[in-house]
């Protein structure tokens, strides 16, 4: 009585040594309808063949090769030569004859260990899966509106998916599409009053930020921190802020820390200023930052802490 064993084989191609590989099917299939040969032989010459078409051939393949039991039975013998090289041997189903099989003759899973890649494989040969998040952690479009747009690419279930770094927030007036629906500022009270004064936009917006918050609230609407480059230009700003409230607000004035120099947010050199009497005075070391209206009803400017709550005014087209 005989059976078929399924083993994994380099694959013989017209490319790689056919003649070679036609010589080992023939002494293969002689090799498993011998009978009085003994066992140890037997898996010898089945080792020799097998490390021949390691070398003749290129891919594995599957071979149906008939044995006799009573020479070679299952699970008994010493391992020969596997597709990935010398397997065990031993007791047990599928362990004996060729060495390098898995249980009940199947072949390996993995015998080419590579860099893993984000495909669902254990590639690396590691029993480990995508393991270590492979093609992930760029910067992608995610597809959503607002805040939602911008992603990170992450593995999962082996497929490079774009996971927001933002996920949707209750709609606040600050200039952006919290709630990713499209709309910016849509369903709050967004205090910004529109003016204009001389070909001029202005955006007096009644919303408590520090400097920098209030410069980025700006440039998000395309807008600068308001510039004064003339006495006409601070008086429309001072009245039409003052009309909304006599409180403090920034204007685009700051302090380069390095020079001392005060500058425009907009890059414009400070050609007019308007400073209160004694300012800007740099009060306990950390006014880097300038305002109008601090010494209500006067018109003039203040040097204020950066991280200090303030209204603000934003112009367009960056200066006077």
């Amino acid at each position: 009585m005989t059976t078929t064993a399924r083993h994994a084989l380099p694959a013989c191609t017209a490319q790689a040594h056919p003649a070679s590989c036609a010589r080992f099917w023939a002494s293969f299939r002689r090799a498993g309808k011998m009978k009085p040969v003994t066992s140890a032989l037997l898996d010898l010459l089945r080792g020799v063949l097998l490390a021949s078409v390691v070398v003749g051939c290129g891919r594995s393949a599957i071979l149906d090769t008939e044995f006799d039991p009573s020479v070679s039975g299952p699970g008994s013998g010493p391992g020969g030569m596997g597709a990935s090289g010398p397997g065990p041997g031993g007791a047990g189903p599928g362990g004996g004859g060729l060495g390098g099989m898995g249980q009940g003759g199947e072949a390996p899973v993995c015998d080419m260990p590579e860099p893993e890649v984000c495909d669902g494989l254990d590639n690396d040969c590691d029993g480990l899966i995508d393991e270590g998040d492979p093609g992930g952690g760029a910067g992608c479009p995610t597809g959503l509106s607002g805040e939602c747009g911008q992603g990170t690419t992450t593995c999962q279930g082996g497929t490079l998916i774009c996971v927001p770094d933002t996920g949707p927030t209750p709609e606040i007036c600050n200039g952006l599409d919290d709630d990713c629906n499209g709309l910016i500022d849509d369903g709050v009270p967004c205090n910004c009053v529109l003016r204009q004064f001389q070909n001029h936009e202005y955006e007096f917006c009644a919303i408590e930020l520090s400097w920098d918050e209030a410069a980025a609230m700006c440039a998000q609407r395309g807008l600068f921190l308001a510039t004064l480059g003339s006495p006409q230009e601070n008086q429309f700003v001072f009245e039409a802020a003052s009309a909304i409230s006599s409180d403090r607000w920034w204007i685009g004035l700051r302090r380069n820390i390095n020079s001392g120099a005060w500058q425009w947010s907009n890059g414009m050199p400070v050609t007019y200023t308007n400073w209160a009497p004694g300012e800007p005075n740099n009060s306990g070391g950390n006014e880097h930052c300038g305002q109008i209206n601090r010494f209500y009803p006067a018109s003039t400017w203040n040097d204020e802490p950066c991280d200090t709550p303030l209204f603000f005014v934003c112009e367009s087209f960056g200066g006077p």
